[in-house]
């Protein structure tokens, strides 16, 4: 919940402008300080669930939870073991993270020499999955940009970017900053 993020990082009492995003169903973002609040809500929750995901799940036994470029390729972890049976959000992520870091994916999104990307098993990427984390992305982002704007700040403003929430603790970092 936004309350308990707020609370628990302390942006209600910092005098350096903060943000706070609450990714899950929908993305909830906060910008500010103790002086001055501004809150909104995105529509990134589809991708993250897996929802509109070609072979999109829930975070759950055999969903893909982490993928990492090595030697050339992709290695996949698969919640509670065995064959992958989908790819959840923070799956996703690392796709297109580790598909950016191969140049299997262009940084337009557009996939190289394919129209699906193999993960593992039968798990497939495909283009228009791609399509769906950029809008989640653009529409977080989008909420961040206008927030930090109201306050008549900019995002070089922002002293911390806080992640909460059932997807924000278990994303990437690094895939987040790649993507």
């Amino acid at each position: 919940d936004i309350l308990a993020g707020i609370v628990a990082t302390g942006l209600h009492e910092s005098r350096d402008l903060m943000a706070l995003m609450d990714l899950g169903t929908n993305g909830e973002v906060v910008v500010g300080n103790r002086e001055r609040m501004l809150c909104t809500s995105t529509a990134a929750g589809p991708a993250f669930e897996g929802a509109r995901i070609w072979m999109g799940m829930r975070a759950a036994t055999g969903a893909i939870s982490a993928v990492q470029a090595r030697d050339n390729g992709l290695t996949c972890q698969v919640i509670g073991g065995g064959e992958p049976r989908g790819l959840c959000g923070s799956g996703l992520v690392d796709a297109v993270a580790a598909g950016l870091e191969l140049a299997w994916i262009h940084s337009s999104g557009r996939m190289a020499n394919r129209k699906e990307m193999p993960l593992a098993g039968a798990i497939l990427l495909s283009a228009t999955d791609v399509r769906e984390l950029q809008l989640a992305k653009g529409a977080i982002a989008a909420g961040l940009r206008m927030l930090t704007a109201r306050l008549g700040a900019s995002l070089e403003d922002l002293q911390q970017l806080h992640l909460a929430g059932a997807f924000g603790n278990y994303i990437s970092r690094a895939s987040a900053e790649r993507i």
